[in-house]
């Protein structure tokens, strides 16, 4: 998708020039908004940032990756981030703005976030994986089966904390994940907590893919 690129007074907030980006994002054609004020067409959700982004623009003349949300014409909103610069001619300051949505990756954060959540007081283990068989995320019940604060087991990997699962046996899989479908897999081994003692396990293993990442779970 295009990226938002407008030109606006920077006083007044009037819309001097857009790209078709604008057209897109904001669902408004080029002549109902040329002329216009910001405030007018409200493509602000909120005010009180532009505000903010307008104040920080005055006081170093740029600004970078200033998240806020947009306001399409239909109501509906988008996160967007803002980058902005001003301009003098002759002797008037505009500001040349450029918005990407980041609607996508802010949803997919948000679900992220809301999956941990429910993750840290599931009853069971939950350990995320990745390539090099390293945690990027493990739950409360891992941390507590084995012993580790959350930061040690963070730092570890799975042949730490299963020492019989063969090395060979997830280069093999990880690479097979890259390019086909695999099955949901059961699997028994021990796990092995910070004092040294182990306990039998019943591990179950589901690769997903997410964001053109894969994960095993």
């Amino acid at each position: 998708s295009l990226d938002v690129i407008v030109f606006t007074h920077l006083k007044t907030g009037e819309l001097i020039e857009m790209n078709e980006g604008f057209t897109k994002v904001f669902g408004y054609d080029r002549d109902e908004v040329i002329g216009k004020l910001t405030t007018e067409i409200q493509i602000w959700a909120d005010p009180a940032d532009r505000d903010k982004f307008v104040q920080k623009l005055q006081l170093s003349g740029t600004v970078r990756d200033f998240e806020a949300m947009g306001k399409r014409k239909d109501g509906s909103h988008f996160y967007g981030l803002i980058s902005a610069n001003i301009i003098t001619i002759n002797g008037d300051q505009f500001i040349y703005t450029a918005v990407r949505n980041i609607s996508d990756r802010k949803e997919a954060e948000q679900a992220i976030q809301r999956f941990k959540f429910v993750s840290d007081f599931a009853p069971l283990a939950i350990f995320w994986l990745n390539e090099k068989a390293g945690f990027d995320y493990v739950n409360e019940r891992a941390c507590n089966s084995l012993g580790y604060s959350r930061e040690e087991l963070m730092s570890l990997n799975l042949f730490d904390v299963d020492p019989i699962y063969p090395e060979e046996s997830w280069i093999k899989r990880w690479k097979k994940s890259l390019h086909e479908e695999i099955n949901t897999e059961l699997i028994e081994t021990i796990h092995q907590r910070k004092d040294g003692s182990s306990f039998p396990v019943e591990v179950v293993v589901q690769n997903y893919r997410f964001n053109n990442t894969n994960l095993h779970v």
